[in-house]
């Protein structure tokens, strides 16, 4: 999996997503020229009740077309089944060239194993900010491999954007049990920059066999950390002070995803 950027953004209700990187269980159908794939099976922990796929939208994986309006229109027509049973956006096999996008709540992004998601040189970032309230937590991304990247790992709690002129300047948000494991990347030129928000620190942050591989050109300082708590196990370079290192015995516990009992869910493309 190259290049896969991934955006958090807090919403009123928050977020609560789930990366899928799995093999497909599917039924095929021949034609003259490929083999098309009509319909698959997946296991996570809800089946949604709303599908759609990428190619839906307009987006072509040829590796040359942009295709971030594409994600941006699947997100926001899924987005509003998020109180009806929730929705899955699948992306086919193909090179996607897409700029970063954002999440909602109650949305499983399931990519074909041959998917790769091109272009965006922000890795995994969650940003939030004071007045936006909500949370971001319960975050689990594995088994990802990022190549030529600014940053691996970016969160931020003060982007500055808000909904509308109607938000709460007091609201405060929730940042926590934000979990990343096994993952690689090279020619990255900044490891991690995490900023919370004084007073309100992002926590329950846990990095563990991760290594990173810095480009020639990379910062002095290739972690930046400051309002954030958790541990770390097994990463490379050297995390900043805010996340000691454990060592492996302690991040072996087991996360609260790996209990949870999953389902047989199944989704028919349509052409």
């Amino acid at each position: 999996m190259d290049s896969l950027p991934i955006k958090f953004q807090v919403k009123k209700n928050g977020v609560w997503m789930l990366l899928l990187l799995a093999a497909l269980m599917a039924a095929s159908t021949e034609s003259r020229k490929a083999k098309v794939v009509d319909s698959f099976e997946y296991i996570a922990m809800n089946c949604r009740a709303h599908s759609a796929s990428i190619t839906e939208f307009g987006a072509v994986g040829d590796g040359k077309t942009s295709n971030t309006k594409a994600f941006k229109d699947a997100v926001d027509h899924l987005g509003q089944f998020s109180s009806d049973g929730g929705s899955q956006l699948y992306v086919p096999a193909g090179k996607w060239l897409t700029g970063s996008f954002s999440v909602v709540s109650h949305f499983t992004l399931f990519l074909h194993q041959d998917a790769v998601l091109l272009a965006s040189q922000s890795g995994v970032r969650i940003k939030t900010a004071v007045g936006r309230g909500g949370f971001v937590k319960d975050i689990y991304v594995r088994r990802m491999t990022m190549h030529t990247m600014k940053w691996a790992f970016w969160m931020t709690g003060n982007y500055g954007s808000h909904a509308d002129k109607n938000y709460d300047p007091n609201a405060l948000p929730v940042i926590q049990n934000i979990n990343y494991r096994d993952m690689a990347a090279d020619n990255v030129s900044m490891a991690a920059r995490l900023e919370g928000i004084a007073g309100d620190p992002f926590t329950q942050i846990c990095i563990s066999n991760v290594t990173i591989g810095m480009a020639a050109k990379a910062k002095k300082v290739p972690w930046t950390c400051s309002d954030v708590g958790g541990i770390t196990a097994g990463v490379s370079p050297r995390p900043c002070d805010l996340l000691p290192e454990q060592g492996p015995g302690k991040m072996e516990e087991t996360l609260p995803i790996d209990s949870v009992e999953l389902k047989t869910c199944s989704y028919k493309i349509n052409y």
